[in-house]
Parts: C-alpha cells; sequence; structure tokens
C-alpha cells in the first residue's frame, strides 16, 4: 500500500508541476478518498478498482492486425519493471548503478526503485529519475537542457513524460557518473532555496 502511494504522490506531484496548480482532489479515484486513512490515495485507488471490477464490462469489438516477431519481443520487453530490466542487465551496467546510489545517497537524499524507474528524493521531494532502456541507463534531471553543456546532455523537453525533467545524461562514463552528483546536489540547493520555477537553470 505504502508502495502505491509513492507512485500516486509522485503521478500528482508531476501533473500538478504541468498544470502549474495543485491537482489533489482532481482524480476519478478522490471521490472514495478518505483522509483519516494512512494511505488515503492509494486506499481511495483501490476502491475505485474494487467497485469497476464488480460491474459488468462490455468489452467492444477489436480488430486484430498481425504482429510480427520483433514487435512483440519489444513489446514484452517494455513491460518489464525496473528492476525485471537491471536484473537483465549486464554486470557493468549493475556495478554503474550501484556506485551511483553509493555516491547519491545521504541522510536526506534517497533513491528507490518505482515499477518503472529509480527515483532520486530530497527530503521527499523528487529532484530527479533513472530509467534504463535495453543497455542505455539516463538520468533525468529538472534542469534546463541549455545549461551545464560541458557534461553534454541530450534535451527531452519534446517529449511529454520528461517535460519537468528534460535534461537527460547517459550514464556510460566516469564523467557522466560524476556529473550526476554535481547536478543532483544543484537541483537540491534549489529546492532548499525555494524556488518557485522547478527548471533549475
Amino acid at each position: 500500500m505504502d508502495k502505491l502511494q509513492n507512485e500516486i504522490d509522485i503521478k500528482k506531484w508531476l501533473d500538478s508541476e504541468k498544470a502549474k496548480r495543485d491537482l489533489c482532489g482532481n482524480y476519478l479515484f478522490c471521490k472514495y478518498c478518505d483522509k483519516s486513512l494512512a494511505n488515503p490515495c492509494a486506499s481511495a485507488y483501490k476502491k475505485m478498482k474494487s467497485d469497476s471490477e464488480s460491474k459488468p464490462i462490455v468489452n467492444k469489438p477489436t480488430t486484430s492486425k498481425p504482429v510480427n516477431k520483433k514487435e512483440k519481443k519489444s513489446s514484452k520487453y517494455h513491460r518489464l519493471t525496473f528492476e525485471d530490466k537491471i536484473n537483465r542487465a549486464d554486470d557493468e551496467t549493475r556495478q554503474v548503478l550501484q556506485e551511483i546510489v553509493e555516491s547519491i545517497e545521504t541522510d536526506e537524499i534517497k533513491a528507490t526503485i518505482y515499477k518503472r524507474f529509480m527515483s532520486i528524493k530530497y527530503n521527499h521531494r523528487l529532484c530527479a529519475w533513472i530509467s534504463f532502456n535495453r543497455k542505455s541507463l539516463k538520468v533525468h534531471l529538472p534542469l534546463n537542457p541549455n545549461s551545464f553543456v560541458e557534461y553534454k546532455p541530450m534535451n527531452y523537453s519534446e517529449i511529454k513524460t520528461y517535460l519537468n525533467n528534460p535534461y537527460t545524461l547517459k550514464l556510460d562514463t566516469q564523467r557522466s557518473k560524476k556529473a550526476i552528483c554535481i547536478l543532483v546536489n544543484k537541483v537540491v540547493k534549489s529546492i532548499k532555496e525555494g524556488k518557485n520555477t522547478f527548471i533549475v537553470n
């Protein structure tokens, strides 16, 4: 239940940042909310799912189309969780991720594995996340992609998923591994200063 609550909190936070307003109370499951519970959002979501499952569902007819083996294999891979992908990765990738976590984590900064990514939080505030696809380990930060160009970032600002974390680094060199520590601390400093804008220049 705690894990589901954390995942919903992250989604609400990302959606609220995009909408520039607090979206708490605006989701379909919010009508089931009981704020006296320890995990109100997770409890409300489960109650909504339980109610929907108890109602008959009318399936719409679908037209099937042939799927080639390559597409099927790719689809299966993308359904894997972050943890599954890391477990399937080579020893070098797992070692890189472990080194990054060990270099970043403090009493206030924590790395947590979720279904699709690893989050890096400062005092429960999301300040970066790490994704993994095939052999590519990347970190996504709420930084202006035109800043800190010495680390050669990729600009993911046109991809909806990374709208609030467009500054992307491929973690494949010692330089990029050192850069993530420096850049996460930049974001933490911005959070401590209470800056309104989420994108750090």
